[in-house]
């Protein structure tokens, strides 16, 4: 029974802090070089005692750490002078089994998007691209080579909208407010940027997004590789924002031309029968006109 409400215990420290830490699985957690961050631990059973935090120093050690008892829970202060993966264990000489998992300690750095409409703004109008319901996500890819992750750039604008698979992953994320969204990065390395809109829940900094409900705006900023804080500034146009009524859109426009070109083929080497190619082009770019309005009235593409 001691052992399950230890573990109990456990899932408070990581449920309670996801504003001083980001969490990842299998208790798992990244926190700041030379932060100071205080460990809670709310057990059932108050007679719980000798709770020890260990970490391993990196060389041959561990380190032990006690949790005080302040008449309503434990708590510690930790604080990493060194970056590093810093494996932990929580046990009890009172308790069976014990809680392991890792500190991931990083220098973290910030880096901004900020997203520009495909229209000049005017005196009276900022041409910034503002959806305050939106979030700015990036999620860490691998080697294309190796298979892990990988988005092809001129696919993936496309593939983004149909398929949630790419948003069963855990991503760094941020709101997007004001025409720029902010994300906080623990690692170096490569990024798929997003930008989503919806009602969109997140369990920590670094998690896999709940989305409930999408209002539409799905957008495949692109691959990044960051390595320190930065700034970008972006113009997302059409194909961004709608890529498949953009698509369609173009699809259109080819098709329409393509089919009076060959009506008037048919005009010159069917003299005889002038009716016929008017015909064929007027019935052909309606019904093609036709197609292109029940794909924007009932899909929105």
């Amino acid at each position: 029974m001691k052992n399950q409400l230890l573990t109990f215990a456990m899932a408070l420290l990581l449920l309670g802090s996801i504003s001083a830490f980001v969490t990842t699985s299998s208790n798992n957690l990244y926190i700041d070089l030379n932060r100071t961050y205080p460990l809670v631990l709310v057990p059932l059973d108050n007679n719980v005692w000798n709770i020890t935090l260990n970490i391993y120093d990196g060389n041959t050690t561990w380190d032990a750490y006690n949790f005080s008892w302040t008449g309503s829970q434990y708590q510690l202060s930790i604080l990493f002078n060194q970056t590093g993966d810093y494996p932990y264990v929580i046990n009890s000489t009172e308790v069976n089994g014990s809680i392991i998992g890792n500190f991931f300690v990083r220098e973290p750095y910030n880096v901004t998007f900020r997203f520009f409409k495909d229209k000049s703004s005017t005196i009276f109008s900022s041409n910034k691209y503002i959806n305050n319901l939106a979030y700015l996500t990036a999620e860490l890819v691998g080697n294309p080579l190796l298979f892990q992750n990988h988005y092809d750039p001129y696919l993936e604008p496309f593939v983004a909208q149909i398929s949630d698979d790419r948003f069963l992953k855990p991503v760094w994320h941020s709101q997007y407010t004001n025409g720029e969204g902010t994300i906080k990065l623990y690692e170096r390395g490569d990024y798929a940027v997003r930008l989503i809109d919806g009602e969109i829940t997140f369990a920590g900094l670094y998690s896999v997004p709940n989305i409930t409900r999408s209002y539409g705006t799905n957008v495949y900023v692109g691959k990044y590789t960051f390595t320190n804080s930065s700034s970008y500034s972006l113009l997302l146009t059409e194909k961004d924002l709608h890529p498949f009524r953009w698509l369609f859109n173009w699809g259109y426009l080819i098709l329409v031309g393509a089919v009076a070109i060959i009506s008037i083929f048919l005009f010159f080497v069917m003299p005889d029968r002038p009716s016929f190619a008017i015909i064929f082009g007027i019935g052909f770019i309606s019904m093609l006109t036709l197609i292109r309005v029940v794909l924007w009235f009932f899909v929105g593409w």
